[in-house]
């Protein structure tokens, strides 16, 4: 696990204080397994057919077999001695003698095949993991990938921790006044808060359990869960999946109208009572340099609804994904 380390920092003549050594799961290579049974079958051959055939299948399945143990004992051994290192730097892949060491700002290329190989290439290095053959907390670099702008998403300020065989990445949030800092302090408590549009979720078939007002101006809208699309930042499993009760805060909210089979007035009141234990149908948000609003169609009591709002900014937040091992409410 040391020599990893070792290696890159001499390379790159710097000293890592943080970062997470992986060691490649074990799994017996198939081809070699074949060869095996190559072998095994040439000596058979040998074993029950005349001499003169019987010899020479049986010096050519000898300098298969020297063939094949020179490749298992290659093959063991770079499998047995094959570790990973994520740091806040860059990744390192040691594989028996072989390193090869790419620093986060040398990745030119990064790319995610369908049978779940992670590709990163810089100008003369590159490096590919089957997300698979390692422990799941590789898929950890995932997020730090995403967070620097790779896998389709843009990047933003970050800091990289490591806790609990974990890699951690955490959005930096710029100074703001207080003002914002206390409105976010409401909602500490949550372990994921995303701040953003919400192109990456699904706001659809969800109930609205309660609806507050804070600070007499920013709406929070409490649902029964998120369907958080594959291309969210912190969804680092790359498919659609759910979480627990969430909430979806939308900041400086400003009520517009209210629509209905029926004539109603748009007042703050009016909306309170029909949002309460509603399910919501439909979500389409519009976003302008200089406006930003949201129409939301809804149900309750087989009636429907529709209502427009406007919002300068809006953040969510949730305890846990359906994919965290913890976590077996969903």
């Amino acid at each position: 696990m040391r020599a990893i380390i070792e290696r890159y920092e001499q390379l790159y003549q710097c000293t890592l204080h943080d970062s997470l050594v992986l060691d490649k799961r074990y799994q017996f290579p198939k081809s070699l397994m074949v060869l095996w049974m190559v072998v095994v079958l040439l000596w058979g051959v040998f074993l029950f057919h005349d001499y003169f055939v019987g010899v020479v299948w049986f010096i050519l399945s000898l300098v298969l077999a020297l063939c094949a143990l020179t490749w298992s004992v290659v093959r063991i051994y770079r499998l047995k001695h094959t570790s990973l290192l994520i740091a806040r730097e860059g990744v390192a892949l040691l594989e028996g003698l072989r390193f090869r060491a790419i620093p986060y700002q040398d990745l030119q290329h990064v790319r995610l095949t369908d049978d779940q190989t992670l590709i990163l290439e810089s100008k003369t290095k590159t490096i590919r993991l089957v997300l698979d053959s390692f422990p799941p907390a590789l898929y950890g670099l995932l997020k730090v990938l995403k967070a620097r702008g790779f896998l389709d998403h843009e990047a933003y300020e970050h800091d990289i921790f490591f806790h609990d065989d974990e890699v951690v990445v955490e959005p930096v949030i710029e100074s703001k006044d207080e003002a914002y800092l206390k409105l976010r302090e409401a909602f500490k408590g949550y372990r994921y808060l995303h701040e953003g549009d919400l192109e990456d979720l699904k706001l659809q078939a969800l109930k609205i359990e309660k609806f507050k007002l804070i600070q007499k101006q920013h709406a929070a809208f409490y649902l029964t869960h998120l369907e958080v699309l594959g291309s969210h930042p912190l969804n680092y499993r790359f498919k659609t999946q759910n979480t627990d009760e969430a909430v979806v805060v939308f900041e400086h909210f400003k009520l517009l109208e209210i629509l209905s089979e029926t004539p109603l007035k748009t007042t703050l009141k009016t909306f309170r009572e029909l949002i309460v234990n509603a399910q919501l149908k439909q979500c389409i948000i519009s976003l302008k340099e200089t406006d930003k609003t949201a129409q939301w169609v809804f149900t309750k009591d087989r009636q429907s609804y529709t209502v427009r709002f406007s919002f300068d900014e809006v953040f969510t937040a949730f305890n846990a994904f359906a994919s965290d091992p913890w976590y077996e409410g969903i």
